[in-house]
């Protein structure tokens, strides 16, 4: 029987009372589990168990697990400045926030819109023994001085300075017109220093003379002087039709835009160009003859009576169109609609919910053909025009016990076949 030296023993027993490596990984990794560890991405997160487990299973030496034990003991230690505790300023904000912040963490701060640095220096606030140093705006509203003063004319500020996006509002004195905007905003330059970009208007006496239309009647109530921007609204006595745009408006040059209408005499073929408040007409012409047809369309958040937006009339002679002519009325309420196709789909436009003016591209699926036109638009009150397509199989022939199936391009005709002679089916 062989004798064991010393050495022999000694290894013996410290093997015996030594855990295995795999499990002295496993005890450091819950210990260094249980120490906090924030992340960019998960700020409550703890040092991750897969990583160090990874490093446990590859028995990395023991000098590595002290040094990332004294790597978290140190962010144990660390006194954080919770992004909640963030001064909030008037004039800045940070450029960005991360959850918790280190010890000597540095934040950048920028301006907001409508303030500049009060120094040329970048502003950066740092995270200090958990808090924040120095706790203090960098950043000031950026000021305009007086608005302009207009001739003849008045604004309606009276303050020494005005904060940016002030707006100021002008007027002019009795019996003059404001020419330009009535309005302006205090902004700034690329220097951050405030200024009223915008020229200020003028007031002048701007006066039209008085529209008259023979054979025509004024719609609107007459006034003693028009004045720029005065409106004035025609309509043609019974027997004549009116050329040209039934409503004018004195512009800055003291003539009538467009120029005033004209009343014509009804001939038998002729239609004049129709009246239609709050819609346009496609084509725009002064006159049509018969037969002619005409397109008009609703204005935005307009329709007819039947909530429909578009439609097509034509010339008649004598100033007559068919369908009459409709007036457009503001909606109260939304006009949607939502649109499905059997066997089909829509390959353009497709949205939950379809608003007059919206167009869309419809396809049908495998095995069917489109019955119709492939491109509608939507034009209110649940219409469609053209019409909605629809989807039928496609054309071809099928094999029944009994006889044959034939489809048409319109209709499905079911057709008895006679018997073949033949045992078997040709195809």
């Amino acid at each position: 029987m062989e004798m064991k030296s010393e050495g022999d023993f000694s290894t013996r027993a410290t093997a015996a009372t030594t855990p295995p490596p795999s499990a002295a990984a496993g005890a450091r990794v819950r210990a260094l589990e249980r120490l906090p560890r924030p992340t960019r991405r998960n700020p409550n997160a703890s040092w991750s168990s897969c990583a160090l487990r990874a490093m446990s299973r590859r028995r990395r030496p023991s000098w590595l697990f002290a040094i990332v034990e004294l790597a978290a003991m140190s962010w144990a230690f660390t006194e954080f400045c919770p992004i909640s505790t963030l001064p909030v300023f008037e004039g800045s904000e940070p450029v960005f926030t991360f959850p918790f912040l280190t010890h000597y963490f540095k934040v950048t701060f920028k301006c907001k819109l409508g303030f500049k640095l009060i120094s040329e220096r970048v502003f950066t606030m740092v995270c200090l023994k958990g808090s924040w140093i120095p706790n203090k705006d960098f950043c000031r509203r950026i000021y305009c001085g007086q608005p302009p003063n207009i001739t003849d004319g008045f604004h309606n500020g009276n303050a020494t300075t005005y904060p940016f996006g002030m707006k100021i509002h002008y007027g002019c004195n009795k019996n003059l017109s404001l020419i330009g905007a009535s309005f302006m905003v205090c902004s700034a330059n690329k220097y951050l220093e405030g200024l009223w970009k915008e020229k200020p208007p003028k007031c002048k006496g701007v006066f039209c003379k008085d529209p008259v239309v023979e054979h025509g009647i004024m719609i609107t109530e007459p006034e003693k002087l028009y004045m720029y921007g005065s409106k004035v609204k025609f309509r043609c006595k019974i027997g004549y039709f009116m050329i040209g745009n039934y409503s004018i408006r004195c512009e800055k040059n003291s003539i009538w835009v467009p120029i005033e209408p004209s009343c014509k005499k009804i001939s038998p073929g002729i239609c004049g160009l129709p009246s239609i408040l709050d819609g346009n007409i496609q084509p725009l012409q002064s006159q049509y003859e018969t037969g002619k047809t005409a397109v008009i369309t609703c204005n935005q958040n307009y329709s007819f009576i039947d909530d429909t937006i578009t439609m097509t009339t034509q010339c008649q002679g004598y100033n007559l169109w068919n369908p009459p002519l409709q007036l457009c009325f503001f909606k109260t309420s939304p006009d949607n609609f939502q649109l499905f196709i059997k066997h089909g789909k829509i390959v353009y436009g497709k949205k939950k919910y379809y608003n007059p003016g919206d167009e869309v591209d419809i396809a049908c699926h495998a095995g069917y053909v489109l019955i119709g036109p492939s491109k509608i638009k939507y034009i209110g009150g649940k219409k469609w025009l053209p019409n909605v397509p629809n989807c039928h199989l496609r054309l071809g022939l099928v094999k029944p016990e009994l006889g044959l199936l034939s489809f048409s391009s319109t209709f499905l005709i079911l057709a008895i076949a006679r018997y073949l002679p033949q045992t078997s089916y040709i195809w």
